[in-house]
This record gives structure tokens, C-alpha cells and sequence, in this order.
């Protein structure tokens, strides 16, 4: 069976969209664990990595969207995109350093961060709807994922000073070590 243009772009559209809509859900869940938790990795290169797959998925939808389906009125939504998925990795990379980042500096990045998630929800659900496509199930989000991530994104600011507050792991250890 044949598959013409519109149909492949309309599928590789979609599927762009959805695991951008996932991404973007895992920034909020993950991102924020990986900065504020005790994660065994390099925080800034997960940040950097992940921050540039978001922003290159909006890269690429606003490429593919506007010339595919010849719906050029969407060019402004993947410009507003990419700009909010670009916020979001700064803003990230912000929190990642919380022990040294002013206290106005955590706030503004975690506000950035609200906004950036809030924004590009908005961006996908404007294209989804321009296309005739299908939500992805990312942005389907029942009463208690949309609860979860309103809890994270309403108490961000508050973990991070929390966090930033608790004596450091090696710290606590040398002291527990001289007693």
C-alpha cells in the first residue's frame, strides 16, 4: 500500500508533537529531580543534552508544519516554541546550580520554567488543532497528572530553597565522620 506525502508528514508530524509533548512532561518530572535530588550523574551535561532534544523537536516541527501543510500562520507559535524551549534549558541550568545562584536568580528561573512548560503546552495544543490532529496522550493529562505537575510547578521555587538550605551530603558526612 502507497502512502502519499501528506499522510507520512501528517504521521512523522504527530509523532514529533507527542514526543515533544512527552519531553516536555519529563523536563518538569525528571529535570527537576535530576537538579534538586541526589542524582548520580553530571547534572549539567543531562540538562545541556535534554534541553537541546526539546528545542531541536520545535526546531524541526516548525520546518516540517509550515511547508507540509502549507499552513504558514503557525510559523509565529514554532518561533514563540523554540524561544520558550531555549528559556526552559537556561532556566534549568539555573536551578542546577542553586547552591551558588542569587535567591532572585532561583525565582525568575523557576517562574521561566512555569512559563516555558505552560507556553509550549500551548504551542502543541495550537498546531495539534490547526492540523486536525490527534493530542498527544502528553498533554491529555488526567485530574492527577495535572495535579502532580501543578504541585511541582507551584512548590518549585520552595524545593529549591529547601534544597539549597540542607547541609551538603559530603559535609554532613565529614561531621558525622569527626564525631
Amino acid at each position: 500500500m502507497q502512502i502519499n506525502e501528506e499522510t507520512k508528514n501528517r504521521i512523522v508530524a504527530e509523532r514529533l508533537l507527542s514526543d515533544l509533548a512527552t519531553r516536555l512532561s519529563g523536563a518538569i518530572d525528571t529535570w527537576t529531580l535530576v537538579c534538586l535530588g541526589p542524582m548520580p550523574v553530571d547534572r549539567r551535561s543531562f540538562l545541556l543534552e535534554n534541553a537541546d532534544r526539546v528545542r531541536s523537536l520545535a526546531v524541526v516541527l516548525g520546518s516540517l508544519v509550515p511547508t507540509s501543510f502549507r499552513e504558514s500562520k503557525l510559523h509565529s507559535v514554532f518561533k514563540e516554541m523554540i524561544v520558550e524551549c531555549q528559556r526552559l534549558g537556561e532556566a534549568f541550568l539555573v536551578l542546577e546550580r542553586l547552591q551558588s545562584a542569587e535567591t532572585q536568580e532561583l525565582r525568575l528561573a523557576t517562574d521561566a520554567i512555569r512559563h516555558g512548560y505552560d507556553s509550549i503546552r500551548e504551542g502543541i495544543t495550537q498546531v495539534v488543532q490547526a492540523l486536525g490532529l490527534e493530542l498527544p496522550d502528553a498533554l491529555t493529562l488526567n485530574p492527577d497528572r495535572t495535579a502532580y505537575f501543578t504541585r511541582i510547578l507551584d512548590g518549585l521555587f520552595q524545593m529549591a530553597l529547601a534544597e539549597r538550605s540542607q547541609v551538603p551530603p559530603t559535609a554532613a558526612l565529614a561531621d558525622a565522620v569527626e564525631l
